[in-house]
């Protein structure tokens, strides 16, 4: 059994001067009398350490989480970089080739790249936007425990 005293009144209560007991009772005879003890343990010191161990790893698993979420919108808009570089290589190629003869065979071969552009960003819109929420969670979280969070009501269109 485990109680929580205090040493101010409940309206107020200070969580450093919190303590907490372990009650044990034990029961023995001597010359056929009965007798009980009652023991208080402080406990204190070890619930504080289970916390502070409870808290770290509960912050290590959220920075890995955290982590390993936010390494995919990343992994992807890095991806989409490289295909941006390649097609603006590709259209500085078509522009300084001598061989295309017609501005219709130049429009079509641009009209490819643009192609793969459109969708280039389109990933790395949805990767940004993937980031900046998980961000924004992190800030969020962050403001809870430091007791400054504020509510944001918005409304939502679900299709």
């Amino acid at each position: 059994m485990v109680f929580q005293l205090s040493d101010q009144k409940e309206s107020c209560i200070d969580h450093q001067t919190l303590h907490y007991y372990q009650v044990k009772k034990t029961t023995f005879l001597v010359d056929d009398l009965k007798f009980t003890v009652m023991q208080l343990i402080d406990i204190t010191n070890r619930i504080q350490y289970q916390k502070v161990v409870g808290e770290k790893n509960m912050l290590q698993m959220t920075n890995a989480c955290v982590s390993h979420e936010m390494r995919n919108p990343l992994n992807a808009i890095s991806c989409q970089n490289l295909r941006l570089e390649e097609a603006i290589k590709m259209i500085m190629d078509i522009l300084d080739n001598k061989d295309i003869k017609t501005v219709r065979k130049m429009k079509r071969e641009i009209r490819k790249i643009s192609y793969n552009l459109v969708e280039s960003l389109k990933i790395q819109m949805a990767s940004t936007k993937l980031l900046n929420f998980y961000v924004n969670d992190i800030l969020c979280l962050a403001q809870i425990n430091s007791d400054k969070f504020r509510k944001d009501y918005s409304n939502l269109n679900i299709k």
